[in-house]
């Protein structure tokens, strides 16, 4: 019997065994491919007996798939495979079962790993579709299940739920506060439905690819250039648009959605203060060069009204916004300028 070519074409995308961090990769894709190949009975199934017919047909299959094994695993591990008898006929049957024995066996130190990876190093990705975060959970909580462990689907939910980027904070709050518990199927429904509230560039990398920061040249009234390779733009590492005051239904100061600028709690990343201080002083709104212009003449010894210079210095360039007078005056100060603070 020989191999059929679309599980050749599985074989070819199977990855290279490396160890315990790869094998549930290995294994999920060495399934496939047996699979492929129509020989699952052969790697878990029983053999059947020499005298059977079937006998030599099963025995050259295994012989087979012992090479199509062989050629995944890196050099370093052949010694779990090999036998000290160079004329033994290999198994592919055999040498999964040692693969198995030797990567699922529970010890406290495969334990620890396994739940130090399943708890600490998966990490959610915003620019990736959110199914991939829950099928490294769920992978890794299988991996620890293999081991004789046990982890619920109450606990996969919790962890994916504690895992999520921050984007998806409406999303997880909204699923918190439900009244009944949710079952861990309810809750990649859920997630999965979430995309469409999601802003795209972080649940797509294609917009956040397209939306490439620009480099902007750097004042050097605002001191020397910082050391940080990013260069100024108004789009931080995570697909999010800063100071955007036409993005409805997201905060005007950080881009992210569930609260508003006066509520922004989030930092702004170097990247987008470099933006915000070399963009400054090209695009200052006219009204506010107007009442500059007209403090700095009031300030002067021709324009002051007791012909002394104002004490007062003038405003920091980083004050964009103008605040008028009491409304009573309709926005202008008993001089009849604008006030500035």
């Amino acid at each position: 019997m020989s191999i059929p070519s679309i599980a050749i074409s599985l074989h070819n995308s199977v990855p290279l065994l490396e160890g315990q961090h790869n094998w549930p990769a290995f294994k999920r894709s060495m399934t496939m491919f047996f699979s492929g190949a129509k020989v699952t009975h052969v790697i878990t199934g029983s053999p059947p007996a020499e005298d059977d017919a079937k006998y030599s047909d099963w025995q050259s299959l295994d012989e087979q798939l012992s090479a199509f094994i062989f050629a995944k695993l890196d050099q370093e591990l052949w010694y779990l495979v090999q036998d000290d008898d160079d004329e033994s006929t290999p198994s592919g049957r055999a040498f999964w079962a040692r693969l198995k024995a030797h990567f699922e066996k529970s010890t406290i130190g495969c334990r620890v790993q396994a739940r130090r990876h399943l708890y600490h190093d998966i990490t959610h990705d915003p620019s990736k579709p959110v199914g991939v975060f829950i099928h490294e959970v769920v992978t890794a909580a299988q991996k620890l299940k293999s081991m004789g462990c046990t982890v619920e689907d109450k606990e996969i939910t919790d962890i994916i739920l504690m895992g999520l980027d921050s984007s998806y904070d409406h999303v997880r709050t909204t699923l918190l506060v439900l009244d009944k518990e949710l079952k861990l199927e309810d809750v990649k429904k859920h997630l999965a439905s979430a995309a469409s509230v999601v802003p795209p560039s972080t649940s797509h990398g294609a917009l956040a690819a397209s939306s490439k920061p620009r480099s902007y040249p750097r004042s050097s009234s605002y001191g020397p250039a910082s050391s940080t390779s990013h260069s100024p733009s108004p789009i931080d590492s995570k697909g999010f648009r800063w100071c955007n005051p036409s993005n409805e239904g997201h905060c005007h100061r950080c881009g992210r959605a569930g609260h508003i600028a006066a509520r922004c709690i989030f930092d702004m990343p170097q990247e987008v203060k470099d933006w915000v201080m070399t963009t400054s002083s090209r695009n200052r709104h006219p009204e506010i060069q107007k009442a500059n212009s007209a403090f700095h003449f009031l300030s002067s010894p021709v324009g002051s009204p007791s012909g002394s210079p104002s004490p007062s210095p003038p405003p920091s360039p980083r004050h964009h916004s103008v605040h008028f007078a009491d409304t009573y005056s309709h926005g202008y100060g008993h001089s009849g300028i604008p006030r500035l603070i």
